[in-house]
């Protein structure tokens, strides 16, 4: 790996240093699969990371970049946090996926994702027969209850209306606090979460919240898909998709990534933090903790994330890429 990273930055960043030498932040708007690249992980051939001498964020597209920077933040609340989701499936043996279907079955299998997406209709049928299935992820909500204390005193009525975990992280409450104007009163909103980038079918790419009955009361099937996000109403600094591979999407020339980033971006998020591979639950923790004393501090969120990964690079036991370099920062800082 270590190779493979020095070639890439020979390939990339090499040609170009004596634009960047000296530079305090890059703004990366990579075009088709460098999307899916970290650049902060690249070593130059001293060995040292693009993370370890430079800030860095993203952006899919001028356009994108623009509609970020035009949004004017009045966000009062400092914090809201889901985790701690419940997966009622855990373990459970999906039955015959679409892998497994025939090409007439395959057909009608398209036909009736594309009737439940124009009627907006459950799509839990449709996430089963392509073998979807999550485990439950206990440390999210330590992750979620930990960061919350740092902006609210644990047991005040603050505290409890701004961390939301268990059966509680369900579609219905996501919406109903958007119906009742609550989720643009924060300033950052943070999913400690299962996150799915289905790139052969983008219309699936949802955020995997409770999928106990409890949460179907409005219709609602528990995968917050890219469409419901867009029918947020968001005035956030910053959105944290603590889940896995929430950076992936379908590639789209001059528009980047078509996908969960780019949602929360046009909802009305200012910045959208997310994860390029899946990663692990407790480093995971310790990474969004870290993160947010930063930001708790006074930090940008860009300098707070580079400053996380550069303590990670120094650290004996998670100083590997895969700890700390899925998590990149799109938007406009």
């Amino acid at each position: 790996i270590q190779i493979i990273n020095k070639k890439l930055y020979s390939i990339y960043v090499k040609p170009v240093f004596d634009h960047l030498k000296n530079k305090r932040d890059i703004v990366i708007i990579p075009d088709n699969n460098l999307a899916l690249l970290p650049f902060e992980s690249l070593r130059d051939e001293s060995g040292k990371y693009l993370a370890e001498t430079a800030g860095i964020s993203y952006i899919q597209s001028s356009s994108i970049f623009l509609k970020s920077k035009q949004l004017k933040i009045d966000s009062k609340l400092p914090f809201l946090g889901f985790g701690g989701a419940v997966y009622e499936n855990e373990n459970k043996l999906m039955r015959k996926n679409i892998n497994a279907m025939t090409e007439t079955e395959k057909r009608q299998f398209t036909g009736l994702l594309q009737s439940k997406v124009e009627s907006a209709e459950s799509l839990s049928s449709i996430y089963e027969k392509k073998g979807y299935y999550w485990i439950n992820l206990p440390g999210t909500i330590d992750e979620v209850s930990g960061i919350g204390k740092l902006y609210y005193r644990e047991g005040t009525r603050d505290y409890k209306n701004s961390i939301i975990t268990g059966k509680s992280v369900n579609e219905d409450q996501i919406k109903k606090m958007n119906i009742e104007k609550k989720l643009k009163k924060y300033r950052i909103i943070h999913f400690a979460t299962h996150g799915l980038a289905d790139l052969e079918i983008p219309e699936l790419s949802s955020l995997i919240l409770t999928l106990s009955d409890s949460s179907n009361s409005l219709n609602n099937d528990g995968y917050l898909t890219m469409t419901e996000i867009l029918n947020l109403d968001l005035n956030s600094e910053l959105v944290n998709l603590s889940a896995c591979e929430t950076g992936l999407g379908k590639i789209v020339n001059g528009e980047g990534l078509i996908g969960l980033t780019q949602s929360f971006i046009l909802a009305g998020a200012k910045n959208v933090d997310v994860s390029l591979w899946s990663v692990s639950d407790e480093s995971t923790s310790i990474f969004m903790t870290r993160f947010y004393e930063k930001i708790k501090k006074g930090m940008s969120y860009k300098d707070a994330l580079t400053e996380t990964k550069r303590e990670f690079i120094k650290d004996n036991v998670l100083n590997a890429p895969f700890y700390w370099a899925p998590f990149v920062l799109y938007g406009s800082n």
